[in-house]
């Protein structure tokens, strides 16, 4: 029984990396005293459908330096920001690099300062490196700031919605 279990698993493991755009369901099938199995079959209990249950990886956009942005920023992934940007950034995490320098409003969930960033941060987590020069304003609900980071401006850590 155990040997049938490990051996589904593998399968499946094996299997997933290909389907990750595919729901995927395994029959049941239950044995005499009622307790659910699976059945002994590899191939005949997969079926495969076009809805999409499995969470793809998050969007990641790397802009290294050298790239210049005048204008707002918007996106539903990672950005890991290394360039020049004047306006506004919504994302859903916020990686400012060594090189990178932000000269507007920042809002996001997460947001991760090892450069320059001047404007206001809006994010329910911040984190300000060693390397970070802040001017402006964090509003978030957990604000860490390492040794050695710039900070000027003022920090506003909120309560966490319980609601």
């Amino acid at each position: 029984m155990i040997s049938i279990l490990a051996q589904r698993i593998c399968y499946f493991n094996n299997l997933l990396p290909s389907l990750r755009q595919y729901k995927f369901y395994i029959s049941e099938q239950f044995n005499e005293e009622g307790h659910k199995m699976f059945s002994k079959s590899k191939d005949e209990n997969l079926k495969l459908s076009k809805d999409v249950s499995v969470k793809p990886a998050p969007r990641r956009s790397l802009l290294h330096d050298g790239i210049v942005i005048k204008g707002d920023w918007q996106s539903d992934g990672v950005v890991e920001f290394g360039g020049e940007i004047t306006g506004d950034l919504t994302v859903d995490i916020l990686v400012v690099t060594g090189t990178g320098k932000v000269d507007g409003n920042v809002r996001a969930r997460s947001v991760t300062v090892e450069g320059s960033l001047k404007g206001t941060i809006s994010a329910l987590e911040v984190v300000l490196s060693s390397t970070a020069i802040f001017t402006g304003e964090i509003v978030a609900e957990s604000i860490r700031i390492d040794f050695g980071a710039n900070v000027e401006g003022h920090l506003k850590a909120t309560a966490k919605d319980t609601a």
